[in-house]
C-alpha cells in the first residue's frame, strides 16, 4: 500500500508583511497570488488561499480589516470564508487607491530629486536616488496601465 506523497511548498519570494498602504496594495496581492499559483498542490482550495492571505495583513489597517474578515467568518456554526475571487474583490476595494490617474500625475509633477553634496569630497549624492525615483516612476506606470485597462469600457 503506498501513499501519496504530501506536497511540498516551495518558499521562494514569500509576500511581505501588509499594512494597508494603497502604494503596496497591488504590488502585495500579486506577490500573494503568485506565490500561491507556484504552491498550488499545496492551496489548493479558497479556504487555504485565503487564510495564506490574511496570515500576512499583520499590520495597520490590514490587521484590522483582517481581523474583521476573520471575526464575520466564524460567525455561526461553520467557518464560512467565501471564494477567494470574492477575497480579492474585497480586497481591491477597501485597499486599491481608486484615484490612481489623479496620485500618479501629483506624484510625477511634484517628485525631484534632490541633490545633497557630499563633504568627503566623493560625487554627490542625491534623494531620492535614481534607483528609487525610477522604481517608483515605474510603479505609477503599471498602476496607471492597470487603472486604464481595467476600466477601458467606462473611459470610451
Amino acid at each position: 500500500m503506498s501513499s501519496t506523497p504530501k506536497p511540498t511548498e516551495l518558499r521562494i519570494g514569500s509576500p511581505k508583511a501588509f499594512n494597508g498602504s494603497y502604494e503596496n496594495a497591488i504590488p502585495w496581492l500579486n506577490s500573494v497570488m503568485f506565490y500561491l499559483a507556484v504552491n498550488e498542490e499545496v492551496y489548493n482550495t479558497d479556504a487555504k488561499k485565503i487564510a495564506f492571505a490574511l496570515s500576512y495583513m499583520t499590520e495597520g489597517p490590514a490587521l484590522t480589516w483582517a481581523t474583521t474578515f476573520r471575526h464575520k467568518a466564524l460567525i455561526g456554526s461553520t467557518i464560512a470564508m467565501g471564494t477567494f475571487a470574492v477575497f480579492i474583490a474585497n480586497f481591491k476595494t477597501a485597499f486599491e487607491h481608486h484615484d490612481v490617474t489623479s496620485n500618479a500625475i501629483a506624484w510625477l509633477s511634484t517628485k525631484r530629486m534632490v541633490k545633497k553634496p557630499r563633504k568627503d569630497g566623493r560625487r554627490d549624492e542625491y534623494s531620492p536616488s535614481l534607483t528609487e525615483y525610477m522604481l517608483k516612476f515605474m510603479v505609477f506606470l503599471v498602476l496607471l496601465f492597470y487603472y486604464i485597462t481595467m476600466n477601458l469600457d467606462h473611459i470610451m
